[in-house]
């Protein structure tokens, strides 16, 4: 460490902290007891833990299936499951694995599309999720409208010549000019629809955009069997109490079941406590989250998480998180990266870091370890964008402000400032600190 007139340098890596997760492991049985127990719960402390443990365990859990999915059968990139936190890649990198919007569409194995705005499979290879298999997306692919008219054009023509030959006398005695004319345009007609076919069927089998149509087939048949099995083994844990209350005494099958019962109990009751949470008086209020601890806060992060993804996919009757329940989340995350715990502190800025870093170096850090996921995971890449843009302002209120110490300490603002600041390729970031302004001395904490 060099100390001179502007500040001091300081090397500081943000991806060099430890990660630290709750790895929260339940069986099925018990996320419907944590979410049935958080339900009914009166304390507010209590009832947030069961509801962010239990959609946490499930999705962990669903997780850790479809891992066992990717690393059996899948050798070509281009057909990585879409709700495994690998996908760092594509346009979105924030879907879970747990989907009642895709499951009260009746498509199980299928998700919520955020980008597209629509319900589709787990989209696995070229289909984008539009089709289940290569024979399907075959089948899709030759009865689009453009197909349809040369099916229809082949049709009318055998029509026409079957009519033709019934009704002109020279056919009927016979004429064989007249009839190698007929058959002859018949053929040419179909010949030329079944050209078509045959021809899209070789090109999107044998030299398809993407290069492992076969092996994305077994993949999204493994992923549908995946959460079939786990939507009937919740179903069946779910007492008749309960299904009448997330269906409303309607008769359904397991998967709109299940995801009623999800968005009931956990989304429609985490709604009411994640307001709570944050009222003046809250856990996590602007006075009290500086002394919440990284367990804590991380049930946070994930409580909002899956409330988000939920009230984004906007289903059916289901309302969205209010927007100032979400401008005080923010705000509250702005509090615990400026003001938080130590450790609160350094992982959240190990999250920010990772989320700012190319696609490349983010899919690495999950393939290592699956836990290592970023800031993406909990919120959208738009919304992480706007967290920078407000950290940013906060960094120029403080370098202006009298009482800077009110933004927190000189060094936790020091390496903010390196997070959002750093360009996307740097891995390792020196930094000048503005220690200098208030202290001649500066304690690097990590």
């Amino acid at each position: 460490m060099a100390e001179n007139p502007e500040g001091t340098v300081v090397e500081f890596n943000p991806l060099q902290t430890p990660v630290q997760n709750n790895d929260i492991q339940i069986g099925f049985r018990d996320f419907v007891k944590y979410l049935t127990d958080g339900y009914y719960e009166k304390d507010i402390q209590k009832q947030f833990h069961d509801l962010s443990d239990g959609i946490t365990g499930l999705n962990n859990k669903l997780e850790k299936e479809l891992f066992r999915v990717q690393n059996a059968l899948v050798a070509n990139p281009s057909n990585t499951i879409r709700t495994l936190p690998l996908l760092a890649g594509r346009e979105v990198e924030c879907i879970s694995t747990v989907q009642p919007a895709a499951w009260i569409s009746g498509v199980v194995g299928g998700m919520y599309d955020p980008v597209k705005d629509f319900i589709c499979l787990n989209c696995v290879g070229h289909w984008e999720g539009k089709a289940r298999s290569l024979n399907h997306y075959l089948w899709k692919s030759i009865t689009t409208p453009c197909f349809c008219a040369f099916h229809l054009i082949a049709l009318i023509s055998i029509i026409l010549g079957i009519l033709f030959a019934y009704l002109n006398p020279n056919i009927k005695n016979n004429n064989l000019s007249e009839i190698k004319s007929i058959i002859i345009v018949s053929v040419i007609s179909v010949s030329y629809d079944l050209g078509c076919v045959i021809i899209l069927l070789m090109l999107e089998t044998f030299s398809p955009d993407d290069p492992a149509p076969f092996e994305a087939s077994q993949v999204q048949e493994q992923v549908h069997q995946v959460i079939n099995s786990a939507i009937e083994c919740i179903a069946v844990e779910i007492s008749d109490e309960h299904k009448s209350l997330a269906t409303n005494e309607m008769e359904m099958k397991n998967p709109q079941l299940v995801g009623h019962f999800v968005m009931v109990f956990f989304y429609e009751t985490g709604k009411t406590v994640l307001a709570n949470l944050l009222k003046p008086t809250g856990i996590f209020s602007e006075k009290n989250i500086q002394t919440i601890e990284w367990p804590e806060f991380e049930r946070f992060l994930s409580l909002f998480r899956f409330l988000r993804e939920f009230s984004d996919a906007e289903i059916l009757t289901y309302e969205p998180i209010p927007d100032l329940t979400r401008k005080k989340f923010f705000k509250a995350l702005i509090v615990a990266l400026e003001r938080g715990q130590p450790e609160v502190h350094f992982q959240l800025l190990r999250l920010l870091a990772l989320a700012l870093e190319p696609p490349n170096i983010r899919m690495q850090h999950v393939e290592k370890d699956k836990h290592d996921i970023n800031m993406n995971h909990y919120l959208t890449t738009n919304s992480v964008r706007s967290l920078v843009h407000d950290l940013k302002i906060d960094l120029i209120k403080w370098k202006a402000s009298k009482n800077p110490l009110s933004y927190g300490s000189i060094e936790n603002q020091a390496r903010i400032e390196v997070i959002v600041a750093k360009s996307s390729d740097e891995q390792l970031v020196t930094f000048r600190s503005h220690a200098s302004r208030f202290s001649s001395t500066y304690t690097e904490l990590g």
